[in-house]
Formats: C-alpha cells, structure tokens, sequence
C-alpha cells in the first residue's frame, strides 16, 4: 500500500522523537515497523466488499465470512425495501432476510480528524499512522489506546503523554523509553509501575523518586553519568538493530532473586481485608435483565460464560511473593508480564521501597548486563488504583469506581460487571469499551447507550438489539449502518405496532435461550456470517 501525507510527516516526527528520547539520529520510520508494531495482537484487517482496500478494525471478533467497507464508504441515506413482516417470526429469520444488509465497518475516522492512514476508532486526531482507538491526538504510529497525547510510537495505551516511545499504560508521561503503567513520570527508561518520578532507569514501583538506577537513587552527577553511557549503547543498538528490547523481554532473559524479596517480605505488616458486597452487583444484574430483555434473571454466575463471550480475556496467576491471587487481564502489555515476577499492588509499593541493587552494581550497569544487575528488583503488578474506589470484586485498573465485579478498567462507573473498559456508565453487564451508557448487557465499542442488547460500534441510541454504527437510533433491531430511525427492522421503518409485535417474538426467544441454555447463541458478532 502506498504510503501518503499522514506516514510523510510521522515519520519525520520519528526522527525528532527519536532524538528527543534515544538522544541518536534514526532512519525512516518503515525502517521500525516490525519493532514498534510488534504487540498489536487484537487489531484485523479486513478487505473492503465495495473497494477490495484494507479495512482496519481494533478487535478481532469479526466473522471472516463477513462483508466489510470502510466507514467513509458507508451511504447513510441509503433506501432499503421493507424485509417482508410475514416472514420475519424469529432471530434467525430476520437474520436470514437482513444478511446483505449486515456489512460491518471499519475504519472509523470521526470528528474533526485530518491525515489518517491505516487506522480505526480515531476521534478529533491529525496524523495517525497505523494507530487504533486515539482520540484528540497527534503525530502517532502502531500506537493504540490513547487520549491527549502526541509524538507517540509503538505505545499501547496512555493519556495526556508526549515523546514517548515504547510501553503502554501510562498517564502524565513524557520524553520516556518502555515506561510501563506509570503516572507522572519523566525522562526515564525501563521503568514499572513508578509514579511522581523523574530520570529512572531500570526501576520498579517507585514513588516520587528522582535519580535512580536500579531503585537506587544516586547523587545527579553520577546518575547523569551513567544514563549518558547507557543512552550511548542503546543507539548503537538501535543503528545495528533497528530495535532495542523492551522491558518484559530485559528481564524475562534472566530468572527472579527472589532472596531479597522474600527477606523483605518477612518484615512486611499484615492488612485486613475489606469487606465486599456482591449482591448490589447481582441486584443490578437482574434489573438490567428486566429492563432490557422484560425479565429479571439471577443469579449472575449462571451467565457468566456468555457474558464473557466477547470480553477481552483475563488469566488467573498468583503473586510470586505470597500466592495472594492476581487477574492478569489483556490490557495494553499486561499478558505479557514474567508469571514468575508477579505481586499485588500492596506488595509492588512495599518491595518498591525495600530493594534495590547496589552502588558498585549500579556504576556497572551496562545494556549487556542490565537482566542480572536488576533481578532483585523486577516485579510486575497488573492492578493499578487511583481516585475513590469501593467494593470492587475480581477487577483490575479500578478509577472512581464502586460496586463492580469482574470488570478491567472501570472508570468512573458502578454497578457492572463483566466489562472491559467501562466509563461513566452505570448498570452495564458483558461487553467492551462503552462510555457514558446505562442498563445495557453485551454492548460494545460505543457510547451514550440506554438500554441496548448487542450493540457495537453506535451513539446516542436507545432501546436497540443486534445493532451496528448506528447513531440517533432509537427502539431498533438488526440495523446496520444507519441514522436517525425509530421503530425500525433492518434500516427500514415500520408502524410501531408491527415493530412492538415482533419485538415482543426477539425477546421472547432471546429468554427462551437464557432459560433453556443460559446464554443467547446469536450475537452482533456473528449475524453476517453465511451458511455453509
């Protein structure tokens, strides 16, 4: 594929990025792509019905039977012919008469973007080379998940960052290398899970440390010193190489000293547990039941498995230190922390101030060596908590959050469960990355949502089922593409007696299913697939 305006002036924001960072002199930014894009494991590319071009999508969940276009090909005021009423007794019928209808879209380049190539689920940005899911963003590539930042390359996830190159999970970062979950923290290189901090190298789980290799903190003059000398090998290693290695890959090469932890352990006070409560979960599970599907349903567990369905996935490991348990979920770089580096976030901030290598091993410390030099101190936790948080059961990445179960990133929400990334929404049940919705089960990728089932890619709508990019579409089922309908059946309108009466045959099967099975085996994922 052609490269255009948007890689032309990337690049040379490589360049500067590069110089800003590594302190070297880089190549073209295609010279990097195998390096930078190397962890984008939930991205797909589809062919385009209309065009035969590439069509980018930021999950994988699509139907490879599935006819596909690119959201600037999409006709909006496209008129379709009604689907036949008399035929249309049951899901599979009205997906059977819909089919064609059902074309997925990809690449969605909204709002007030310009220079977008190769990219999807970008919002207000300029300049976005290979990226997915950037809102209010600029001068990025093979760069996911980010919000305010610019100057970006090969991080997965970060908000409000700049020059950043590498890592993922970030807030208030700037002009870093491999900053990993980190807030506030500047200028620094292989560091995890380090807040308020400013020229780190090789560090873990500091707070409001400056100068420190190693978790040492040094007089500036010999820290500055030996960045000087590591930042002189890394751009070797960066000419010869056309990469260097990142954080998970330095310290996995070497196996864990758990000696000075588990001394350090020893020493550390115990804690109570906090009482939680399920039952406010499990209350909102079943009134989001009966609010969209017209009947309550307890009790939660006994859905789980089709809640999850097409929830981004989490592993269930144990810390290293205690065997306290830890959910590992597929967030930016999480899967791919060393098992055997594993602890909680109580134990992270402790060992954060306990450990540290040595002066002698500090002044020693060289790209060759760095693995053994930090064994002592490498430890990954995957939990992050920031703002007021309360009764959060089995989550992980938990901000201004109450009563949620079983959710990766809840953001200022409550009262959900089964969730990945869930924001400022309330009653939310199985689903991926929606903002500001309220009572929906198995939505997706959307926003401002009230009472929907099996919605994805959509805004502003209320009261649909099995619906896809639509916006302004209100008490709807089996639409694709669409805007501005009510009491519609496959893009078509129709009197609101005849769509109430067919509704009332969906949600009877879709209870049908959940009695019979516990789960509904349709889903927004899968109506475009052909028979076979």
């Amino acid at each position: 594929m052609q490269k255009g305006a948007a890689y032309s002036k990337v690049s040379r924001k490589w360049k500067a990025t590069a110089k800003v960072v590594l302190g070297c002199e880089v190549g073209e930014l295609s010279e990097y792509e195998v390096w930078l894009s190397q962890f984008r494991t939930l991205r797909s590319v589809r062919k385009s019905s209309l065009s035969g071009e590439d069509v980018v999508f930021s999950h994988s969940h699509w139907p490879k039977e599935g006819k596909f276009l690119l959201y600037s090909e999409v006709d909006f005021s496209k008129k379709f012919t009604p689907l036949g009423i008399n035929k249309l007794k049951d899901i599979d019928s009205i997906t059977d008469a819909m089919r064609e209808r059902a074309i997925y879209a990809g690449s969605l380049v909204l709002g007030n973007s310009h220079f977008i190539e190769m990219s999807s689920g970008i919002v207000d940005s300029n300049y976005l080379y290979n990226c997915d899911r950037c809102a209010h963003s600029k001068y990025m590539a093979f760069s996911t998940m980010s919000i305010y930042c610019e100057n970006m390359f090969g991080v997965t996830g970060s908000g409000n960052s700049s020059f950043l190159i590498g890592g993922g999970s970030n807030m208030f970062c700037s002009r870093s290398y491999e900053a990993s979950k980190c807030d506030y923290v500047n200028d620094s290189y292989f560091v995890h899970g380090c807040s308020g901090c400013s020229d780190c190298m090789f560090s873990f789980s500091l707070r409001s440390k400056r100068h420190a290799i190693g978790n040492l903190v040094l007089p500036k003059e010999k820290y500055m010193a030996i960045k000087a000398k590591l930042l002189s090998e890394m751009g070797e290693m960066v000419a010869q190489k056309k990469r260097l290695p990142t954080i998970m890959e330095l310290v996995s090469s070497s196996k864990p000293d758990y000696a000075p932890m588990k001394k350090a352990m020893a020493a550390m006070p115990s804690q109570p547990s906090l009482r939680k409560d399920a039952r406010l979960i499990e209350d909102s599970f079943s009134s989001a039941c009966g609010v969209v599907l017209g009947k309550p349903r307890s009790p939660m567990a006994k859905h789980e498995k089709w809640l999850l369905r097409n929830v981004n996935p989490a592993e269930a490991c144990s810390s290293c230190a205690s065997g306290a348990p830890i959910i590992l979920p597929e967030h930016t770089r999480f899967k791919l922390f060393p098992r055997d580096r594993l602890v909680t976030l109580r134990e992270a901030f402790y060992l954060g101030e306990k450990l540290s290598i040595s002066e002698g091993e500090a002044s020693a410390i060289s790209m060759k060596n760095a693995e053994d030099a930090i064994s002592k101190v490498a430890y990954f936790c995957p939990d992050w908590e920031m703002g007021n948080s309360s009764n959060l059961i089995d989550c992980v990445v938990g901000i201004n959050s109450n009563s949620c179960m079983k959710c990766i990133l809840p953001i200022n929400s409550k009262l959900c469960s089964h969730y990945y990334w869930v924001r400022d929404s309330e009653h939310l049940h199985g689903g991926n990355e929606v903002r500001a919705s309220s009572f929906c089960i198995s939505c997706f990728h959307s926003e401002k949502l009230s009472r929907c089932f099996e919605v994805d890619s959509s805004n502003n709508c209320s009261d649909c089922f099995f619906c896809h990019n639509c916006e302004n579409v209100h008490d709807s089922m089996f639409c694709f593409n669409a805007k501005n309908l009510k009491n519609a059946i496959g893009n078509v309108e129709m009197p609101r007696e005849e769509y109430l009466r067919i509704k009332a045959r969906v949600l009877a099967e879709i209870n049908s299913q959940l009695d019979k099975s516990s789960e509904v085996k349709q889903s927004i994922f899968s109506l475009a697939e052909r028979k076979k």
